[in-house]
C-alpha cells in the first residue's frame, strides 16, 4: 500500500512529465517535425525508446526486467510492438511491485 508521500511524489514526477512532453512536442513543432499526437495522447502506451529517453533505462535492461516480470508491459501478438503504461514504468521507478 502506498504511503501519502509517496502518492504525492508520484503526482510530482507525473506533472513534471507531462512537462517535458509538453516542451519537446513545441520544440518538435518549432523545427518542423509533425508529429500526430493530440492533447488526448497522455493516455497512450510509452515504446521502449520512450521509456529510454525519458529515464535512461537501456533497451536491453528494459527487455531483462520484462523477462524477469519485474517491468509490466504490453504486447498485443506474439511478435508485435511492446509497449508500457506509464503508471507502470513511475510505479517501477518508484519500487512499487504490486501487480
Amino acid at each position: 500500500m502506498s504511503t501519502k508521500s509517496e502518492k504525492q511524489m508520484l503526482g510530482l514526477l507525473q506533472t513534471l512529465l507531462d512537462k517535458v512532453d509538453s516542451l519537446e512536442r513545441k520544440l518538435d513543432s518549432r523545427h518542423g517535425k509533425t508529429d500526430s499526437s493530440n492533447p488526448d495522447e497522455e493516455a497512450r502506451l510509452w515504446t521502449p525508446k520512450d521509456v529510454l529517453r525519458k529515464f535512461g533505462l537501456g533497451l536491453r535492461q528494459q527487455y531483462n526486467l520484462r523477462k524477469n516480470g519485474v517491468l509490466p508491459y504490453v504486447q498485443k501478438h506474439k511478435k508485435g510492438p511492446v509497449g508500457y503504461l506509464p503508471p507502470d514504468v513511475i510505479g517501477y521507478f518508484l519500487g512499487d511491485t504490486t501487480p
